[in-house]
């Protein structure tokens, strides 16, 4: 064999293997960014409405969501961290089921570089690339302002009563900064006592508590504030039971869900301050591939986050020793917007 055809082979040869690495690094390269989503619990329609602004988000951008579900088990959450960090995740959302237990689950995705956002409660340490939550402060004190202005118009002025407060989980910060606010929107009329019960998001929670509020305080009641609807159904069961009619109560809520909305249409509930999950969801994955992509994401002078249209725009971004908070705003049901609207999320969800 002559020289000439040795090094023709050659060549031939190392074409072929170059050609074999930048095929193989092609095919990696369209390997599609994937983040997975970590609910707190799956049987909150909430969540599964995160799902589906991902999954939105996910196709306009190319990217894969996955979710998994920590059955409102802080062990169970910590434990899905571990495995999706072994799964070497290109990005994590989560609600925390709660904010401190979630901390070492937070710490150990910062440790491995996978950027994570929290949803709604935000933990109390590590670091998020976004923190994004419903502006539940100045949610709830609009609820407690709506919730003044229909007892005057039942009363005739505010009436010496009781108002019956069916809070989430004491210490998460989604619950907390609802109740501060509905306190200080009642603040004001000292003839009205909000007593509080811990309702742990479980409808069968707050069956149980607002039960035993109504035995002890009976025809006192002329109001309920629940931190969210989807303790809707234990609630209004609750006052049922006892022998009264929800529609001679004022009756008011955050969140939105599809059972919430019901209650609405049927009279059962005067206002719902509706959450915004499915921009939760789309928000979130648009970050986590802004940070694969060096977008733009929250933080120091970006103090305001528009969208054209969206009810939850402008959203307020806020800093934080854990990360920039993102406060979405919401149009109250039905006062600034129909029960029917397409943009309320529990119009697009089902339970």
């Amino acid at each position: 064999m002559n020289k000439l055809k040795i090094v023709s082979i050659l060549i031939s040869v190392l074409i072929f293997v170059i050609s074999v690495f930048v095929l193989f690094g092609c095919a990696q390269a369209e390997e599609p960014l994937t983040f997975y989503w970590i609910s707190r619990n799956a049987a909150d329609p909430y969540m599964g409405a995160v799902y589906v602004g991902a999954q939105q988000k996910a196709e306009e951008l190319g990217v894969e969501v996955k979710m998994l579900d920590a059955r409102d088990d802080p062990l169970i959450q910590l434990q899905l961290i571990d495995q999706v960090i072994t799964l070497k995740a290109d990005g994590v959302f989560m609600n925390p089921v709660e904010g401190a237990s979630v901390v070492p689950g937070i710490e150990a995705l910062n440790e491995a570089n996978i950027p994570v956002i929290a949803a709604e409660v935000w933990p109390k340490g590590g670091k998020c690339i976004a923190n994004i939550t419903s502006n539940g402060e100045l949610l709830c004190k609009k609820l407690a302002n709506g919730m003044t202005e229909l007892l005057k118009e039942k009363y005739g002025d505010i009436p010496d009563g009781v108002i019956l407060g069916i809070m989430g989980r004491i210490g998460d910060s989604y619950n907390d900064i609802g109740v501060k606010g509905f306190n200080e929107g009642i603040e004001p009329y000292q003839q009205l006592k909000v007593v509080w019960a811990e309702g742990k998001y479980d409808p069968s929670v707050a069956f149980e508590k607002t039960s035993d509020l109504l035995t002890r305080y009976k025809d006192k009641v002329v109001g309920v504030f629940m931190r969210t609807d989807v303790m809707s159904p234990g609630v209004i069961s609750a006052i049922e039971d006892a022998g009264y009619d929800p529609a001679d109560m004022i009756i008011v809520s955050s969140d939105g869900q599809p059972s919430g909305l019901d209650f609405l249409r049927e009279g059962k509930i005067d206002i719902i301050a509706p959450e915004q999950p499915i921009a939760v969801g789309r928000l979130a994955v648009q970050f986590l591939y802004n940070y694969h992509h060096d977008g733009e994401l929250p933080g120091p002078g970006k103090g305001i986050i528009e969208e054209e249209g969206a009810v939850w725009s402008p959203a307020v971004v806020l800093p934080s020793d854990v990360g920039p908070i993102i406060l979405l705003n919401a149009l109250l049901i039905p006062t600034e917007i129909s029960v029917d609207d397409p943009r309320n999320w529990g119009n697009t969800v089902t339970e």
